[in-house]
């Protein structure tokens, strides 16, 4: 595909109709094939994995990065003859158009796409968009499931023509406004839905800061919104904004609005987060250094909490910026420091965090630790 090579069952290949008829044909005896799709590797291997594994296109697991890539792989289905193979393309296509500059790359783009998803798009300038004062009571008043589902229908029916500020703003107001019925549950659920489906990174991340600031991690559907704030991290660090949402999940205090009292922020990472942190990271390597630089202003015994081994590693050379941060605490570095992790530093780090440890710290030291730290220095 385009430079790249890729090795692909070939029971794969059929699945694919248009593969299917070049490998009874010109393909036959083929070990090699070359082809020139709309869009790129990164892409095709997008619906590779879409054919392997079942999961859907624009799924957490298949996550496509913006409207550009959304057409490409509408384009590209449509020229391989799986279009009808992939449901989801509509509602793909129809997530990514954010802005009017989408929304006009979409319909220029059109007549390359399956016949279904190129009807769907003539219906941006078919219908008059919803005003902003109509936007905020229909977000609003949506007080049942389905008076939801058909709000989220015509919001992603206008995608590109909207406000999204107004969106923002309405959904900030449906959690605010939990005290005028205390049903605080479907509100929390609600707000989060409009910041996934209808807000780019920056503008959802608004939604989860100001859940922040109103609640605390006492609250009894804390679990549910920190993995809703996990699966946003991740969403952010695909699109090159995780430094943006990360530093909503520091160790900070809010006046909670369901018990009134001060006290952590709902947002905050801890250890059952650890893993989905390594993953943010990861999915994130053109944003490691400035991620390393905000890690460093948590709490040590924060880091202690959400810093695995997966995420030092992931972080390379920037991870000497955590390193300074439990320098700086010997009472928390000596409790994140096994062994293992002491020996894998390189020599010059090692030797600083040894001399902390030794002395901050010396009573507390497990025995091969201290024999290390001796070693070090010795």
């Amino acid at each position: 595909v385009g430079e790249s090579t890729l090795h692909v069952h070939r029971a794969v290949l059929r699945s694919i109709p248009r593969f299917a008829a070049q490998l009874d044909g010109p393909w036959l005896d083929s070990d090699c094939i070359h082809v020139e799709l709309p869009c790129n590797v990164v892409e095709f291997c997008l619906i590779l994995k879409r054919m392997y594994t079942g999961q859907l296109l624009g799924s957490p697991s298949l996550v496509v990065e913006d409207c550009s890539s959304a057409l490409r792989l509408c384009a590209s289905a449509n020229m391989l003859l799986i279009d009808d193979l992939l449901p989801e393309l509509e509602s793909v296509v129809l997530a990514s158009i954010v802005t009017s500059d989408d929304a006009a790359v979409a319909l220029g783009a059109a007549q390359t796409l399956p016949c279904r998803i190129a009807r769907l798009l003539e219906g941006l300038t078919d219908t008059p968009s919803p005003t902003s004062a109509n936007i905020n009571d229909m977000i609003l008043r949506a007080c049942t499931s389905h008076a939801r589902e058909a709000t989220s229908h015509i919001l992603s029916a206008h995608n590109g023509r909207l406000d999204r500020a107004v969106i923002a703003s309405a959904a900030k107001q449906v959690v605010t406004d939990w005290r005028n019925d205390g049903q605080l549950v479907w509100r929390i659920t609600w707000s989060t839905d409009l910041a996934r489906l209808h807000l780019d990174c920056v503008g959802a991340t608004s939604i989860f800061a100001h859940i922040g600031s109103k609640f605390c991690g006492e609250c009894p559907f804390t679990s549910q919104i920190r993995s809703l704030f996990c699966a946003h991290l991740l969403r952010c660090a695909k699109s090159h904004a995780l430094a943006v949402a990360l530093p909503l999940g520091k160790q900070t205090n809010c006046t909670c609005s369901c018990c009134d009292m001060n006290r952590q922020s709902i947002l905050r990472l801890g250890k059952e987060e650890a893993a989905s942190i390594a993953d943010a990271t990861a999915a994130a390597p053109q944003e490691r250094r400035q991620v390393a630089a905000l890690l460093r202003e948590f709490s040590a015994g924060q880091l202690v909490e959400i810093i695995t081994d997966e995420t030092a590693k992931t972080l390379g050379d920037s991870f000497e910026q955590i390193v300074s941060r439990f320098i700086s605490e010997p009472y928390w570095a000596v409790r994140w420091f096994t062994n293992e992790r002491l020996l894998r530093l390189p020599l010059v780090q090692r030797r600083a965090v040894s001399t902390a440890l030794l002395t901050g710290a010396a009573g507390s030291l497990s025995e091969d630790v201290a024999r290390t730290v001796a070693i070090t220095l010795g």
